[in-house]
């Protein structure tokens, strides 16, 4: 059983929410999927399997989440 499903079981649970800010990119990377794959998926599809797709990779290798966050100090000090 997944983790996804496990988390599932039992009474109807009330899902959590989390909000992400997203770069113009980032977004802009997702509507292209979107767009690919109409009239079938949308957005909210997309944000959950990317969520549940990058934890498993940070999950199997760790050291992904560190490199990433170094991508991003470095993008930062380079754009201000």
């Amino acid at each position: 059983m997944t983790q996804h499903e496990q988390d599932n079981q039992g009474a109807a649970q009330r899902p959590n929410k989390l909000s992400v800010n997203l770069t113009a990119a980032d977004l802009g990377a997702v509507d292209a999927i979107v767009a690919q794959h109409r009239p079938f998926v949308r957005r909210h599809a997309v944000h959950l399997a990317a969520l549940r797709l990058g934890l498993q990779e940070l999950r199997a290798n760790p050291e992904r989440l560190i490199e990433q966050l170094q991508h991003e100090c470095q993008r930062r000090s380079t754009r201000g």
